[in-house]
Order: structure tokens, then sequence, then C-alpha cells
């Protein structure tokens, strides 16, 4: 149940992302054509991101109704985790179960997000041009801004959006009623900073990918010389280090082990930054 969750989610945000992208380059599209069209004025043009808007929309709708009448007679209730605590949601409830759709996508858009930063940067210039500058897109107005800020924005997006959803939540009975503003702001920022902890998965592909793709041809793709070029900014502190013996690199399996080493570490922190609230 949790991965067709996450599968829809992906795919809805997809769609919300090239809406918005859309929003910002419009391309227009003409209504099918028709036997009556031809007897009348043309119609206005239609704008392709109010179809991949509709999708999304499709998708939240498919989603909240397969958790509602499939969920239900498997669970009585259903739960989001988000890494320090777990919301539950009422399977026999449809408004809980929208409830429910609409948090999961807002937690899985922050973390696509964050991972779409982080391969903005990370690409080097004058490989793989149109993938990246698709990545620099779909940032919308963050695009150009200072790193600074824009590590800012989805800090307090995330403290914010909690913020919203901690209310919300406490109004519908996810939550105790009597949360207060304070409590919702110290778990909004812990859960911002948790967030960014989900660069550890893209990584780890990161470096799977690129593992498998030294040893095995897998075609002419553009993009793997666009990973390569990412994963090799990642290794580059590793570069002084003897980690090659003949033709075989360990500097990557080092790399996994260090990627898991630092991820046990910030969940720790995390952890135990949140539990040592002051108030």
């Amino acid at each position: 149940m949790q991965i067709i969750d996450f599968i829809l989610n992906v795919a809805a945000w997809i769609l919300w992302v090239n809406g918005w992208m859309q929003c910002r380059n419009p391309v227009k599209m003409d209504r099918p054509l028709t036997l009556l069209s031809t007897l009348k004025a043309s119609p206005p043009k239609i704008s392709v991101a109010w179809f991949y808007f509709g999708g999304f929309l499709v998708i939240l709708l498919i989603k909240t109704l397969f958790l509602h009448y499939l969920g239900a007679p498997l669970q009585t209730t259903m739960s989001i985790d988000f890494l320090l605590f777990f919301v539950y949601f009422k399977t026999g409830s449809f408004f809980s179960m929208a409830s429910m759709a609409v948090a999961s996508f807002l937690k899985i858009a922050l973390i696509a997000y964050i991972w779409v930063w982080f391969l903005w940067h990370l690409s080097r210039k004058g490989i793989a041009d149109n993938l990246v500058n698709s990545l620099g897109d779909s940032m919308g107005l963050l695009k150009g801004r200072h790193v600074l800020i824009q590590v800012s924005v989805f800090l307090l997006g995330g403290v914010l959006g909690w913020l919203g959803l901690g209310l919300y939540f406490s109004w519908m009975g996810a939550l105790p009623s009597n949360q207060e503003t304070s409590l919702l702001l110290w778990q909004g920022l812990w859960l911002s900073l948790s967030a960014w902890v989900g660069l550890y998965w893209l990584i780890v592909a990161m470096l799977s990918a690129y593992l498998i793709h030294s040893y095995i041809y897998l075609g002419p793709w553009e993009g793997w010389d666009w990973l390569e070029g990412m994963v090799e900014r990642l290794l580059s502190p590793l570069k002084p280090l003897p980690l090659q013996w003949a033709r075989i690199d360990f500097a990557p399996l080092v790399a996994l082990g260090l990627n898991w080493l630092i991820f046990t570490a910030l969940i720790r922190l995390i952890q135990y930054g949140y539990q040592s609230r002051p108030f």
C-alpha cells in the first residue's frame, strides 16, 4: 500500500512541476477539431499547464479512493512516517484519507524539490544541457537566487508547511487538539531538517548506478555522462587517497560507507535535537 502511495505521489509531483514550468514558459494547445468548430469562430487556445494540473488533481483523487476503498478492508488506520513521529488516519473516512493523500504528497514534494536542487547544483556545465536546464526550470522562482536563499526557502517552507498541517491535523483529530503553536514550529524545524536526510537515498542510487555503468556498457545516452560528472564531483574529496588497485576503483564503495555513517549520525542528531526541546 505504501509503495503504491509513493508511486502516485511521485507521478502527481511530476505533473505539478510540469504545470508550473508551463505557467512560466507557456505553450498553447488548440482545442480538438470537431464538426461544430468548423461552423463557429475558432475557440481560444488552452494552456497546456491546465492539463498537467488537471492530471495532478486526478491522481490525488485516485489515490484517495484507493486508500479509502482498498485500505479499509485491510486495516482500520494508515500512517505517515515523519521520521520523528507518525500521524495516523482512519481508512474508513474518505475525508481522513483525502487529508492523508494531500499530506503525503506535500512530504514527498519537499523531498523531491531538495533532490532536484541537489542534482542541479551538482551537475557540470556543458554536459546534458537540456536535462540540467530542465532541473533549473523546475526550481521555479528560486532559479538564479543565491544558494543560501534557496536553502532558507526550503527550510522555511517546511516549517510553515508543518505549522499549517499540524493545526489542520489538530482540528480533524489526527493530533491532540491542544497543540501549541510553539510546539508545532519546533516540530516543523526538525521535520524540515530531516527532509534533507532523504539525500542519502539519492546518493546511494547515484553511486550504485555509477558502479554498474563503470563495468557494464548501457548505451550512448548522454545521461550517463551527466551522472558520471556528478559522481566525480561527489568523489573529489577522496581523490588524494590511494583507493585504486589495478583497474578497480574503491572510491564509490568508500563513499557509500561514509554516506551511511553520515546518514546514521544525522538521524540520531535530529532525534536528539527534537527531543531536547526547551519547553
